[in-house]
């Protein structure tokens, strides 16, 4: 199909790097499982037995791996073709994001909490959602929603949800998968006489946490390079000062580079009854070898502690 339209193209054989290692220096078979699509003249690549992904962005378990690339040469009416073992570039970091922002506001009695929610999804960190709501019912879209609007929050109530971009048969399957949506819960809120603490850091939703009982034999391999953006404004109630702030300042990062290629930044503002909090997670290798264990285990930690953050609104 793509020489009948004249489409230039290089096959590549390769295996899931999660599966077995490609390796380089030994000829054999057992390195050839799957077929993909290399295009030169746009320098993109295709995987054409995936369903949920387009030109332009292999499955996960390709990229960073090598494989066989063949090349079709002609001399005359000789057809015939050259390969090579080349590596499958990484995307880069800015490609594969995950943002969250979110607005808070309190009712004036502190029963309840409203928040807007946008939620943005870029590229891989996009691949599932984005093929589910494709392909499902209507229901079963509304369903998934929902449920990542509330983030774990269960006794959210979400008003004006709404998904964009997941039609993958239109320019829609490269741009941001979209979320947003008004919620009103309570059971972040906990009273105590004037004073109120507010579980803040469950905002940014349920978080993975790694324990180490035994010493890590295995190097380290993440699907690909991503980040996550988390921008948290809290409207300050008037007659309230805002306590327990300095918790908001986590810096948790890899001693490997310059800039560290990993880490967990949190910071906080407050100005004029405004309470920014603003985070980025981010993973800017794809592998790491077993000794840096500990450090990747305090990055991935580094969420899962600011998700029990509380701070504390004092009546002035």
């Amino acid at each position: 199909l793509l020489k009948s339209a004249g489409i230039k193209f290089e096959l590549i054989i390769t295996i899931n790097r999660f599966k077995k290692k490609f390796d380089p220096t030994f000829d054999t078979w057992n390195n050839f499982d799957d077929l993909l699509f290399y295009f030169p003249s746009l320098n993109t690549f295709l995987s054409p037995s995936n369903y949920g992904q387009r030109n332009g962005l292999l499955p996960a378990e390709y990229i960073g791996a090598s494989g066989l690339f063949i090349k079709e040469v002609a001399i005359g009416e000789i057809v015939s073709a050259v390969s090579s073992v080349k590596k499958i570039p990484l995307p880069e970091l800015d490609i594969n994001g995950d943002s969250l922002n979110v607005e808070i506001k309190f009712s004036p009695d502190f029963s309840s909490i409203e928040q807007r929610t946008d939620h943005y999804f870029s590229r891989y960190t996009a691949t599932a959602l984005k093929a589910f709501y494709f392909y499902n019912s209507d229901e079963k879209k509304k369903e998934q929603l929902l449920n990542l609007l509330k983030f774990g929050v269960d006794d959210a109530v979400v008003t004006n949800e709404k998904a964009q971009n997941y039609n993958l048969e239109t320019d829609e399957a490269n741009k941001p998968f979209i979320i947003s949506g008004n919620l009103k819960y309570s059971t972040l809120i906990e009273k105590a006489g004037n004073t109120i603490l507010f579980n803040v850091g469950a905002v940014i939703g349920p978080q993975v946490q790694l324990y180490s009982e035994k010493t890590r034999q295995q190097p380290i391999e993440i699907e690909f390079l991503h980040s996550y953006i988390r921008r948290i404004l809290i409207n300050v109630p008037v007659g309230y000062t805002a306590k327990e702030l300095n918790s908001l300042n986590m810096n948790i990062t890899s001693d490997d580079d310059k800039p560290p290629s990993m880490g967990f930044i949190s910071t906080y503002s407050l100005k004029d009854n405004i309470l920014e909090i603003n985070i980025v997670e981010y993973y800017n290798k794809i592998a790491y070898p077993a000794s840096y264990f500990e450090v990747f285990r305090k990055v991935i930690n580094a969420s899962a502690d600011f998700n029990k953050i509380k701070i504390i609104f004092e009546k002035s």
